[in-house]
């Protein structure tokens, strides 16, 4: 009862439970239980996903990188080496992990295959790989296809000099010297049985008895035939050309000689006749009177002036302080004359075909020149500083590369490829102080280890190589053939003109002065390798280093090479590095400098110019794109190394925004013997419209697009430059989307 009475007391004051609320608080503990179990199983089902996709993203990586190195490894086999290329693709991912088979698949492609358009220098390779899952097996997942690609592109050294298939034609300077004997003899001579003097080397001699007898010979026919004075052409050099010695008996013998002049009106007009042998000896011996053709006098020389009617040569014996019993005799006569002509090079397999000059002949100096009159690799001294005053104490060039240069012949889906050169023998026809060339224009220049021109045979050496389609790699080339121009033979040396004194050049007798004018390599095609040759990408090296007689001549040899073959492609070009000797008059010209792809837009344009600027006067250099298909000068900054000279041609050695180089200005430079580094940012657009302009020549299309020009604007020029050119970047890299 008592307790009762408690119970309403405390219900009736609203402190105690009801019972029902006690019992629903005890159905909630239950809920939170089930509640609880829930969420772990959640919560561990959340742990598994996580570490089910750390585990898949890591496996990703894992095949992002195998595709990568595939990528990487089977580009460089590009553009021809297609079987090859797939090959090596699929080893690296092999050696990474990733072998097609098994639910793993490894996709190599080129990507001009894949899309329209596309680059054939660029591998995209995909790889798709299982990757094996943890927690997820619970949910029935036992793995997840991972698939990741890659594109990696080789970019090839950049096509420099020509989009045709011969590099480094020039102005061909063509010289035949007409060399002939007298057919007639004029009558009213004082000498005896003058028609001996012939062109036969016998025992039968024409005589000069008392001192001022004078004789002439005429009919040489100088212009007839295929090598005879051509009409147009410039009079180069005119030789007198005798076999002669001094007979009779006496003393005072040091002044017996003999005068010549020249006639080109029949006699009633001649050249100065002060043109004297050296003092006869009792040896016969070969004399050449003069060289050049004002050595004669003021008279202008013209086609007209040598036929057999206007022509003569006279010949006179004094005797001064010589002995009156002295006589001289000579055994053979003959004249010689040099008459230049602009001609064309033909096509050696079409000698119809006469191939455009290219503006520039292919040139490498010898090891013994300086590498200031414009080779940056070959010579190994440096030369004059930027003043232009030469020292030889600046000592050996640290740009010296024995190697030479490479020029890359490219054969895409042809046979019986076939490369030969044009005047591949050094034959110098002039020295380095006139203002043109002969032939070709090997010349002599600088000897470094002196500063003097030293005149001697030059050896130069071409090799051909299989470069089995890796242009960085050389070390895998196979070589093909050689042709090298050895001069311990004595079969190569100078053919006219006068370097240093009289008696040490061209004398006939020298030793150093070889008459190369008739070599079967002078001025002609000849061969190198076989005619034979397949598709694929080959390589050829001119070096003047292996030869030891090198490093003891200044002398720069010229040449251009010529490619050919069956079907598919043929083309020749220097490999991203080039010498090339320029002849060019008081006019603006232009040259190929390089073929700049439209994959390259966007990127950065490098291009080096060495020595820029030997030119008798004025010189200013532009730079021409052919982007939207039509050629304008583009902006571009610039900067010279240290041998750069402010002042001389530019005010200063570096520019930015700048759309010309002043290279020379009369006849000075700042870059005597430095390098010019020009850049150029291609943009985004490059190429989107055309990189064709009219006029390129070239087989096709391809062979003709994105060739940029340099454009010199000059009053005269004769002057080598070492041009280089390349797209700024590791050559072969990833393409990042």
């Amino acid at each position: 009862m008592v307790q009762k009475i408690v119970n309403h007391a405390l219900m009736d004051a609203g402190v105690c439970p009801q019972r029902g609320r006690v019992r629903e608080r005890e159905r909630s503990r239950g809920q939170i239980l089930v509640i609880f179990a829930l969420s772990a199983f959640v919560f561990v089902g959340m742990c598994a996903v996580v570490v089910d996709v750390a585990w898949y993203w890591a496996n990703t990586l894992r095949v992002q990188r195998a595709a990568d190195a595939a990528a990487l490894a089977g580009a460089v086999l590009l553009p021809d080496k297609l079987t090859d290329a797939y090959l090596r693709a699929k080893n690296e991912a092999t050696k990474n992990g990733y072998t097609t088979g098994g639910g793993v698949s490894v996709t190599p492609i080129q990507d001009s295959l894949a899309v329209t358009g596309g680059n054939p220098n660029q591998m995209d390779v995909t790889i798709t790989a299982p990757v094996n899952t943890f927690f997820m097996r619970a949910f029935g997942i036992t793995s997840i296809n991972a698939t990741r690609s890659s594109k990696g592109e080789y970019v090839l050294p950049v096509p420099m000099g020509s989009p045709q298939n011969y590099f480094g034609v020039g102005d061909f300077l063509l010289t035949p010297i007409t060399t002939r004997s007298p057919t007639a003899v004029v009558s009213g001579g004082q000498w005896t049985t003058p028609a001996n003097a012939d062109g036969v080397v016998d025992t039968q001699y024409a005589v000069a008895v008392a001192d001022n007898d004078a004789q002439q010979w005429n009919t040489f026919n100088l212009t007839t035939g295929s090598d005879g004075v051509a009409a147009g052409a410039t009079i180069g050099r005119i030789e007198v050309r005798l076999r002669a010695k001094l007979t009779g008996s006496g003393n005072n013998t040091t002044n017996c000689r003999l005068l010549a002049a020249l006639s080109w009106n029949g006699g009633a007009s001649w050249t100065n006749a002060t043109v004297a042998t050296p003092a006869l000896t009792a040896t016969e011996t070969l004399y050449s009177l003069p060289d050049p053709a004002s050595d004669w006098g003021s008279h202008t020389w013209v086609q007209g002036d040598f036929t057999n009617t206007n022509f003569r040569a006279r010949l006179t014996w004094n005797e001064a302080n010589c002995s009156s019993s002295r006589t001289a005799s000579v055994n053979t006569l003959e004249v010689a004359v040099a008459a230049e002509k602009d001609a064309p090079v033909y096509d050696p397999t079409a000698p119809a075909n006469a191939l455009t000059p290219q503006n520039f002949w292919g040139a490498i100096f010898t090891k013994g020149g300086v590498r200031q009159n414009g080779d940056y690799f070959a010579p190994a001294t440096i030369g004059g500083s930027a003043s232009g005053t030469y020292s030889p104490t600046t000592g050996a060039s640290p740009t010296y590369d024995a190697h030479g240069y490479d020029y890359t012949v490219d054969f895409t889906g042809s046979s019986n490829g076939q490369v030969q050169l044009f005047d591949p023998i050094f034959c110098a026809t002039g020295p380095n102080t006139t203002s043109g060339w002969y032939g070709a224009g090997d010349h002599w220049t600088t000897l470094g280890s002196s500063g003097n021109t030293v005149v001697a045979p030059v050896a130069v050496t071409y090799t051909l190589w299989d470069t089995k389609n890796t242009a960085y790699d050389l070390t895998d080339d196979a070589l093909i053939a050689t042709l090298a121009y050895d001069p311990s033979s004595k079969t190569l040396g100078d053919f006219g003109g006068t370097v240093g004194s009289p008696t040490s050049v061209q004398n006939y007798g020298d030793s150093d002065a070889i008459d190369c004018s008739t070599n079967p390599a002078h001025n002609h095609w000849v061969p190198l390798g076989p005619t034979n040759l397949g598709s694929g990408v080959y390589r050829i090296n001119v070096e003047t280093s292996s030869q030891a007689a090198n490093a003891n001549v200044g002398a720069e040899n010229l040449f251009a090479i010529w490619v050919q073959a069956s079907g598919g492609k043929a083309r020749v070009y220097g490999g991203g590095r080039m010498a090339g000797y320029t002849q060019v008059g008081a006019a603006p010209q232009s040259f190929f400098l390089a073929q700049i792809d439209k994959r390259y837009a966007g990127r950065t344009l490098q291009i080096q110019l060495f020595d820029p600027g030997d030119v008798s006067g004025d010189a200013t250099l532009q730079i021409q794109s052919p982007d939207t298909g039509a050629y304008h000068f583009v902006t571009f900054d610039w900067t010279a190394d240290k041998g750069c000279k402010a002042g001389v041609s530019e005010p200063s050695c570096s520019g930015n925004g700048k759309t010309a180089i002043q290279t020379a200005s009369g006849g000075k430079s700042s870059f005597d013997n430095s390098m010019i580094v020009i850049t150029i940012q291609l943009p985004s657009t490059y190429g989107t419209v055309s990189l064709e302009p009219s006029g390129v020549p070239g087989a096709t299309a391809a062979d003709r697009s994105g060739w940029w020009k340099i454009y010199y604007n000059v009053t005269n020029a004769n002057d080598t430059t070492t041009w280089q050119t390349r797209i700024v970047g590791n050559p072969v890299h990833l393409i990042v989307p």
